[in-house]
């Protein structure tokens, strides 16, 4: 044929329909359907049950219909009969038009009207098949035909029935193969293709996925669970492997497609939304394990994620929206918990961080201190290392690693400390000692040599008990000897004037009384003694009365005072190592005394 459109095989098959209605007694009940499939035109008469047929008359008719109203060359033509609603064809035909060449039809009987026997120039094959079509109250026979070559111009096919076999050998000579067969016969692809779903049967494919497709909203929203919905999908994949099958000469392929189109749309949907259902279920399984790095958090948060972005791209009008709506709030509300979960590991790993940085610095502010100012700002560096890693909590993933760095940092914060107060007792002794000297001297110069040695044996006191590693060490190291020093001397004037103020209290003692009996001198050199004119009167009153009254025992007794004042001056003299020279009121030396 010089067309294969669809147009030209509508046209075909009505007129080959008009033909049968022509030269068929029963043709009315024949209905004629033309396809073009891999370079052949396949031609299907289809008849009601109960219809006597006689399959090589409408095998002649069709060849004569088709070599008189159309111009054919170089054509393959099969064709079929086929009772209504049976899904197999019942007879064939093959027609190879060639160019300029008539096609003959050669028949021959066996004895019986059921058998026929038709060879072709164009092919080495010949077949033997009953024609008797079956009627409603009749049930088909399936034969088998087998095939052996017999010569080069001849073919054997034998039928297998319930019957005996027959055998019929045919020359090669006809352009025209046709034969009636059973149902289980070799087609080839035009019986393939006029059994397929939706050719020439009711395609109740296209119904069920109509049906599926006004169904499906309605099937969605009524989903309880996720395996609901895992039905749903099944259902739409199903509808749409089954309208794939439908073959492109079927009348309804176009709509086939579109049907297609639409449910894969809410099957990739559906599909996109349980997957996004399985996603948050991995990420419920790993909400239930105990972190151990945050890599594993960040998969959470990505599992949640990749959960929630396929349901927010499902709209309000879209059937799945009420389904996703809920699951959609629960995921973003984990999401949400894992998020802020996630910012408080990345803040305790951002303080670890911070801290491992700042403990650089405080172990160099440590190694150069040389002062009690540095030493505190390495202290105090050490410690905000320290107060920064001890608030992570346990659960927190950072815990383990905060805790070997704080084994790490506390010892040095320890060791900070201790040098930090070493060098602060240091200062403040550094300190004493200048109050203390500063003090002894005030006392020296106000004559409180007790208490100027007391400062002087603090001062030196504190500066032998500095600590030998600290700033301050070298500078009391030089005090220590003008202190011994000081307080030697404080020491010895401590002691002259403890002498002389014994021997001034010994004169003291000495020379009071009712009368004064002297009156003293003493400059470390020599004591210098004169007796009062009071005392020597108040002695010559009491000669006076004793020997105006003949007693002689007051005159024993002033001599007695007077030796024990000469005594008790000597006495002084030689404990305060001094000279002695005594007066009497008129300035007479009445003893003297020299230390050697």
């Amino acid at each position: 044929m010089g067309s294969t459109s669809e147009k030209d095989l509508q046209f075909l098959a009505q007129l080959l329909q008009e033909y049968l209605r022509a030269e068929i007694p029963s043709g009315e009940f024949f209905l004629v359907r033309c396809a073009f499939e891999k370079k052949q035109t396949m031609v299907l008469v289809e008849h009601p049950s109960g219809v006597k047929v006689d399959a090589k008359a409408i095998f002649t008719v069709i060849e004569e219909a088709l070599e008189s109203e159309l111009n054919l060359s170089q054509q393959y033509l099969e064709l079929f009969i086929r009772v209504v609603g049976a899904k197999l064809p019942y007879a064939k035909c093959s027609l190879k038009f060639e160019m300029k060449e008539p096609a003959t039809l050669s028949r021959q009987n066996s004895g019986e009207d059921n058998e026929e026997a038709i060879s072709s120039s164009s092919s080495t094959a010949a077949l033997s098949f009953p024609s008797i079509a079956p009627s409603s109250s009749e049930s088909i026979e399936e034969p088998e035909p087998v095939l052996r070559d017999t010569s080069e111009n001849e073919i054997e096919v034998e039928i297998l029935t319930s019957s005996p076999s027959s055998k019929t050998k045919l020359p090669h000579r006809g352009t025209l193969i046709c034969g009636i067969m059973g149902i289980v016969g070799i087609f080839g692809t035009a019986g393939y293709l006029f059994s397929s779903p939706c050719v020439v049967s009711k395609c109740s494919q296209i119904h069920t996925a109509e049906m599926l497709t006004q169904k499906s909203p309605l099937l969605v929203r009524g989903a309880a669970s996720d395996s609901d919905l895992v039905v749903r999908h099944k259902k739409l994949n199903l509808a749409i492997n089954s309208l794939k099958k439908i073959p492109g000469i079927s009348p309804q392929y176009n709509q086939a497609n579109e049907l297609i189109i639409n449910l894969s749309q809410k099957s990739e949907q559906i599909e996109q939304v349980l997957q996004a259902f399985q996603t948050a279920r991995q990420a419920t399984e790993a909400n239930w394990g105990k972190i151990s790095n945050l890599s594993e958090l960040q998969n959470r948060q990505q599992l949640w994620r990749n959960a929630i972005a396929p349901l927010e791209t499902i709209n309000l009008k879209s059937e799945l929206y009420n389904v996703v709506q809920p699951k959609l709030a629960v995921y973003r509300k984990n999401l949400k918990v894992v998020n802020e979960l996630l910012f408080s590991e990345e803040r305790w790993l951002k303080k670890i961080r911070d801290a491992s940085s700042v403990a650089k610095v405080a172990s160099v502010r440590q190694t150069q201190a040389s002062s009690l100012k540095d030493l505190q700002k390495a202290q105090s560096t050490w410690q905000i290392v320290v107060n920064a890693l001890k608030p992570i909590p346990k659960t927190s993933v950072a815990y383990f690693q905060a805790q070997q760095k704080l084994a790490k940092y506390q010892p040095k914060l320890v060791v900070a400390r201790q040098r930090t107060n070493k060098e602060l007792a240091a200062a403040k002794s550094y300190e004493q000692i200048l109050s203390a000297t500063n003090q002894a001297e005030s006392y020296e110069r106000s004559h409180q040599l007790e208490l100027a040695v007391v400062q002087w044996k603090q001062a030196l006191n504190t500066a032998q008990n500095i600590a030998s590693n600290t700033s301050y060490s070298q500078k009391t190291q030089s005090l220590v000897e003008p202190l011994t020093a000081a307080l030697t001397k404080a020491q010895r004037r401590l002691k002259i004037y403890t002498e002389q103020e014994k021997t001034l209290n010994d004169l003291e003692r000495t020379c009071s009384g009712e009368v004064i009996v002297c009156e003293y001198t003493f400059n470390n050199k020599q004591i210098v003694v004169r007796v009062t004119s009071e005392y020597e009167q108040a002695l010559e009153q009491r000669l006076i009365d004793a020997s105006l009254q003949g007693d002689s025992e007051p005159i024993a007794s002033v001599n007695g005072h007077l030796q024990m004042l000469q005594q008790a001056l000597e006495a002084i003299s030689i404990n305060a190592k001094s000279s002695l020279l005594v007066y009497d009121a008129q300035g007479n030396v009445i003893q003297e005394s020299k230390i050697h």
